[in-house]
């Protein structure tokens, strides 16, 4: 009955939700039915094709020779290993551009990373830069005064030496 059944927090379910409920389980149930009838049709495939590969095991004992002896007869001597060798070298190649790949996505990170630290840096220093100019400006400002006055001091004194030589 519906105030046997209750949710987690121990409360009774209502009508509505007793009937949602039922419907999810009538729908779960039904997908376990075909999940389960396609897993037992798989098993049953798979029972094929191990005694298929058991009746073909079995006509050619030493299967390796009797297909060295077809690559023979056809001209094609060793293309089975140089096969086995061309999708190795495929595979190897395939797993050295997935390892680039992902060594090329860290670097990438690393890169915005530094990135973003330097732009960070960047706008923290920017107000101290622009104090540095201001004060190399005044300081120029400075040394040309101190320049100017050193030049007519130095003029001056140079007059009164010359007028007291005289």
């Amino acid at each position: 009955t519906l105030g046997d059944i209750s949710r987690p927090d121990g409360s009774s379910m209502s009508h509505r939700e007793y009937k949602n409920f039922q419907d999810d389980l009538a729908v779960k149930r039904e997908n376990y039915e075909t999940f389960k009838n396609e897993i037992d049709s798989l098993e049953k495939e798979l029972l094929v094709l191990e005694n298929t590969e058991k009746i073909l095991k079995s006509r050619h004992h030493n299967l390796e020779e009797f297909l060295n002896k077809q690559e023979e007869q056809a001209g094609i001597l060793g293309f089975k290993d140089t096969h086995k060798q061309l999708e190795d070298a495929s595979k190897q190649t395939t797993m050295l551009n997935a390892l680039k790949s992902q060594t090329l996505e860290e670097i990438s990170e690393m890169v915005q990373k530094i990135a973003l630290t330097l732009e960070e840096k960047k706008k923290l220093l920017q107000p101290k830069v622009n104090d540095l100019k201001q004060a190399r400006r005044q300081f120029q400002e400075l040394v040309e005064r101190h320049n100017n006055k050193k030049s007519r001091y130095d003029k001056l004194a140079n007059k009164l030496v010359n007028n007291n030589n005289k």
